[in-house]
């Protein structure tokens, strides 16, 4: 951006240098009334490159090579499920029925107990064999029913529900007044609690022991009692869970991703050399899993291509890497890279695809048994990155470059005058083997346009040459100089303006028939300069 050039010292200045920069002021009428001397100022120095781009489009980054060769590498996530999603613990309930041959005659206020147990199991929808579970959160809930018409309680051990070294225990407290039969139930809070499964008649068994006590009282015995005890497992949530977690089939994801870089008319359109698609799974939960990719297809419009084999076929399964036990809460990566060699994604790119549609399946343990593991913040993920180098050919591609806040003004000069003409000297400078159409907005401070330098839609500006394959490196820019002269009623239309803008739509060399390279160091370079008549009175 140029400063203003308004101070008279300045025009005192180049005047002592006149004999070094005479092309500059014509002073032949100095000695006249009127003193028209000529100006030349330089207004506009803009250099647009490709390294704009991905200022432009979200989640994208340019990637320069190691010979400064540009790709624009798109990354999305294209999903992202957590291990609580796939494997849960439902409610669920156990009931049992005990009995009790109550004594008779026992005195009041003297007490007798009986031991009992049972087995309850935790399932799964996928009836997962699990050894074990530390939980985030969740409740147990007894509910008992009984015709004992005696004081008395009935006590519930877990041992393999412990926390803080202490085993599980409930209270559930019986009345000799309470008309039978009478119900009781308590529900506790077992968060933090971790629960050890043991496998016999049935997987994920709980060994839960229950002890009967009751008082002798005045009232009649009528044994035998029974007791119907009901357990319940209410929003249980894990912290972890270890055991075999089974085989069985499960959608990964099914959606549509949205490219928005093909949504940009400034994008252009590509006909890529050599892209490439990396998918990146990233998985955290302790279970082997093989991903099968049922579709993956991209869709622009009427037109859709699916990523296949060079022969067309459904690309292979792919055995996803997982973390051992002894590196829990580490995410493991697999990675597949999809190239015009192994795969036709050159066709499904060269269609500039706005939409990537997917339909991702996997199964656990495809080997058999194997220990498995999730916690609650396992998850399974994956990233697609979509490496586009600029290599092959290109059109419609539009660069733009703002000059903001820009200010000529010539408000503070000598005397009372006027401007009498601008003739402006636009040098273009093409390193790029881009064929562009150039042109130069003025606009107020509200981008609103006001004028441009070149009338119609622009001027033409050649590529520069490019050189032979491999490197296809640009051996001679393309120079171009265009003068051009504004009369009265446009200077104000230059020198109001507060912004300018650049715009260049190009296609690559030979209208985007010629496959060419494009590197970091390539670029456009427009500079504008001002020769203005100023006529004023002495």
């Amino acid at each position: 951006m140029k400063q203003k050039f308004i101070y008279f010292s300045l025009l005192v200045f180049v005047m002592t240098l006149f004999s070094c920069i005479k092309d500059r002021f014509d002073v032949d009428e100095v000695g006249s009334a009127y003193w028209n001397p000529d100006m030349a100022i330089p207004l506009i120095n803009s250099k647009a490159t490709l390294l704009d781009l991905s200022r432009e489009v979200d989640n994208m980054d340019l990637v320069i090579g190691p010979d400064n060769l540009i790709s624009l590498v798109y990354t999305d996530t294209i999903f992202n499920i957590f291990a609580v999603d796939l494997y849960q613990v439902h409610d669920q309930q156990s009931d049992t029925v005990l009995y009790w041959n109550f004594p008779v005659g026992l005195p009041p206020g003297d007490s007798i107990f009986q031991n009992n147990s049972f087995i309850s199991s935790v399932t799964t929808p996928d009836n997962d064999r699990l050894d074990s579970m530390h939980i985030r959160e969740g409740s147990l809930r007894f509910d008992l029913n009984t015709d004992f018409n005696h004081d008395g309680r009935v006590e519930i051990h877990i041992p393999s529900l412990v926390k803080n070294g202490m085993p599980f225990k409930a209270v559930l407290t019986l009345h000799k007044n309470a008309p039978t039969p009478q119900s009781a139930t308590q529900s506790v809070d077992i968060s933090g609690y971790s629960l050890r499964f043991t496998h016999g008649t049935s997987d994920n068994q709980v060994n839960t022991q229950v002890v009967m006590i009751g008082f002798g009282s005045t009232n009649p015995v009528n044994s035998p009692y029974y007791f119907s005890l009901s357990a319940h497992y209410e929003n249980i949530e894990f912290n972890s869970l270890f055991g075999y977690f089974a085989q069985h089939q499960f959608s990964i994801a099914k959606d549509t991703l949205s490219i928005d870089m093909f949504r940009r008319h400034d994008i252009g359109s590509f006909n890529l050399e050599d892209p490439k698609m990396h998918l990146r799974f990233v998985n955290s939960m302790g279970v082997p899993i093989q991903s099968n990719i049922s579709f993956l297809k991209a869709v622009r419009d009427n037109q859709e291509v699916p990523l296949t084999t060079p022969a067309g076929n459904p690309l292979d399964e792919i055995m996803l890497n997982y973390p051992l036990l002894s590196n829990m809460g580490a995410a493991v990566i697999t990675e597949r890279t999809y190239d015009k060699v192994n795969s036709n994604l050159d066709d499904c790119l060269n269609i500039n695809p706005v939409w990537i549609v997917y339909d991702i399946d996997g199964s656990s343990n495809p080997a058999g048994y194997t220990f498995n593991y999730v916690t609650h913040e396992s998850s399974l993920g994956l990233i697609s990155e979509m490496e586009f180098p600029f290599y092959g050919t290109l059109s419609g591609i539009s660069l733009r470059d703002t000059i903001r806040d820009f200010d000529v003004s010539l408000d503070d000069l000598p005397g009372s005058g006027e401007l009498e003409y601008l003739e402006l000297q636009i040098l273009m400078n093409n390193g790029m083997p881009l064929e562009a159409n150039v042109q130069v907005y003025f606009a107020d401070e509200f981008m609103n346009v006001t004028d441009s330098l070149f009338d119609g839609h622009g001027t033409i500006l050649p590529s520069g040459t490019p050189g032979p394959a491999p490197g296809y490196r640009i051996v001679a820019p393309a120079i171009q100089r265009t003068y051009i002269k504004r009369q009265k009623d446009h200077i104000d239309n230059i020198l109001d303006a507060q912004n300018v803008i650049v715009q260049i739509l190009g296609a690559t060399t030979n209208s985007g028939a010629s496959t060419v390279k494009v590197y970091s160091d390539y670029e456009i370079n427009v500079k504008v300069s001002m020769r203005a008549r100023y006529k004023t009175s002495l």
